[in-house]
């Protein structure tokens, strides 16, 4: 089975046992981060004329590569006034549902099939770029949430039982978050209150 990596300018693929290097895609600005849903590959970029919180891309791999994407992204709209870009990228196995973090941001949003996000958690400290929202096995979704005090505001609350991260000789890192997608559950789910996976308290 080839690998995909992701580079600064482009996706590329290799192939065989020597490791052969091969262009996939071309045209993408600053991809942050893609994922495999089965039949294409999903890339999350930076928005390249800078008026959009992010751009996403469905590429399909095929004998045509490499893809030419300069003219073919989906603009992902800022919300609110403080035009937040996205940074984080995670694909529901069971919906197959898009959710999208934002970079350094306190947010994140599902993208429904008609292109627009709905907020889906708030709270957060610190949401950093690729790497930070995912699923488990169990299509549960994890978040890693940055409260270390050297990063996070003295004035924000952390959840209940870890009044102690605040002091230095303590555990400094990130928090981690574990979420059942529960249609019941109101949106959206507030973070604030909510014991983390870890560290626990």
């Amino acid at each position: 089975m080839a690998a995909l990596l992701i580079g600064t300018m482009s996706p590329v693929q290799l192939r065989g046992s020597q490791s052969q290097v091969e262009t996939v895609v071309t045209g993408l600005l600053r991809p942050l981060q893609l994922l495999w849903d089965g039949q294409a590959l999903i890339v999350l970029s930076h928005s390249a004329r800078g008026d959009a919180a992010g751009e996403l891309y469905r590429i399909a791999i095929d004998s045509s590569a490499p893809v030419d994407l300069t003219l073919k992204p989906m603009r992902i709209p800022f919300r609110g006034a403080d035009g937040t870009t996205l940074g984080s990228l995670a694909r529901d196995p069971e919906s197959g549902a898009l959710f999208v973090g934002e970079e350094n941001g306190t947010r994140l949003w599902r993208l429904g099939t008609d292109e627009r996000l709905t907020p889906y958690v708030t709270g957060l400290r610190r949401l950093g770029g690729g790497g930070t929202v995912a699923f488990d096995r169990a299509g549960r979704l994890l978040l890693l949430d940055y409260a270390d005090p050297y990063v996070s505001r003295p004035e924000e609350r952390l959840p209940p039982g870890l009044e102690q991260l605040r002091l230095e000789e303590d555990y400094l890192g990130p928090l981690v978050f574990r979420l059942a997608l529960d249609p019941s559950v109101a949106l959206p789910r507030r973070l604030e209150n909510v014991q983390p996976l870890y560290p626990r308290g």
